[in-house]
């Protein structure tokens, strides 16, 4: 087994890369589709736009596969209903209650009312709606592909139980009905990132991916990364909502790719400055959509309004998409540290620290 030098250091560095993904790829807040479609679907500018939003569309594996990785250890010695009962106590009371609080900002902003009305459907129904076409769909679908690895623990260690996995996942990646589905709800396709990043730990694949050459894996991902802004574009060519969806063919191989090459290229103390990207990413990941829904997007409105945005120009529009990235990873980043300073159990802090001294002290006993 691994010791924690070897494996905490790039999963932190995984997970500070991977968060600004997420954060980036949920700031693109423009003030009406009809200006956005009109600007960035320009054929002399579509294909940059693409390009633009494909360069973190790693994150999503990156996530799934860095669990994997924790969770091999652990498997050695924890009991599998134990652990699923600690992950349930560490993230589902600040989940429900994050979501709660956001479901309460978009009915006072007015959206859930315009939802209602626009599909004639019930609030409950409207709550799942937004669940599974928010950030939050992240959770559930995390913790059904845990659920599999866990129900099915004796068989990690079979190629035969990661290739039905991985058939799973073709399946929702080539299937004329998932292909017109977003990601979010591809219940099942992302337990064999979970499994993947296993394998990887309980191989010791990596101390050899630490050995591959930088040219060569990066030569892959600048191949791996045009053929998936390829298949964005024929996606949105052909009319498809989810050109952007993380389980394109050639994303996924992407993904895996970038996920390798930062393992490869991370150092063996990473230096944050003053971020915590241990403590820090779940905070941020529940929170920063309050921040792009709730203060970008009045601010984008109010632009508008003013004619002070500028919707016939290209590159403006993208330099204010960076700046709305910058300000939404700050103020998100300052406000977890904030409830993180005066202990504030919205974020089941308690909780994440206990299971981190119990990861470590776990860790420590393997080792000896």
């Amino acid at each position: 087994m691994h010791s924690n030098k070897r494996i905490y250091p790039f999963v932190d560095f995984i997970r500070f890369f991977s968060m600004a993904g997420i954060v980036w790829a949920h700031t693109d807040v423009f003030p009406g589709n009809i200006a956005f479609t009109s600007l960035f679907f320009r054929p002399e500018y579509l294909a940059v736009y693409i390009g633009f939003k494909q360069i973190f569309k790693f994150s999503v594996i990156s996530f799934f596969m860095i669990s994997g990785i924790l969770l091999a250890d652990q498997l050695k010695v924890v009991k599998p209903i134990t652990f699923l009962i600690r992950r349930l106590q560490v993230i589902i009371i600040p989940y429900l209650i994050s979501f709660s609080i956001y479901l309460i900002f978009l009915s006072i902003y007015g959206d859930v009312a315009k939802l209602m009305k626009h599909s004639n459907i019930s609030s409950f129904k409207i709550a799942v709606y937004i669940l599974f076409y928010s950030p939050y769909w992240y959770i559930p679908v995390y913790l059904i592909a845990l659920i599999v690895i866990l129900v099915f623990h004796k068989f990690v260690n079979k190629i035969w139980f990661g290739s039905l996995l991985l058939l799973i996942t073709i399946f929702y990646t080539f299937s004329p009905s998932s292909q017109t589905k977003d990601h979010t709800t591809a219940f099942f396709a992302f337990a064999f990132y979970v499994w993947l990043g296993i394998l990887i730990n309980e191989k010791k694949l990596i101390d050899k991916i630490k050995k591959w050459r930088i040219d060569v894996l990066i030569g892959l991902i600048v191949a791996a990364f045009v053929l998936a802004s390829k298949q964005s574009y024929a996606l949105l060519i052909n009319h498809n909502t989810f050109y952007f969806n993380n389980l394109r063919f050639f994303n996924q191989i992407y993904g895996v790719l970038v996920f390798c090459l930062l393992i490869r290229i991370c150092p063996e103390k990473p230096s944050f400055f003053i971020l915590k990207p241990r403590q820090e990413t779940y905070g941020i990941y529940l929170y920063h959509i309050f921040f792009v829904m709730f203060l970008v997007r009045p601010i984008i409105e109010w632009m508008n309004y003013k004619g002070w945005y500028p919707i016939d120009s290209f590159w403006l529009v993208l330099l204010i998409f960076i700046i709305q990235f910058i300000l939404c990873y700050i103020l998100t980043t300052a406000f977890i540290k904030i409830l993180h300073f005066y202990r504030i159990p919205v974020l089941g802090i308690k909780a994440e620290t206990s299971t981190t001294k119990s990861s470590r002290s776990i860790n420590s006993r393997s080792l000896n």
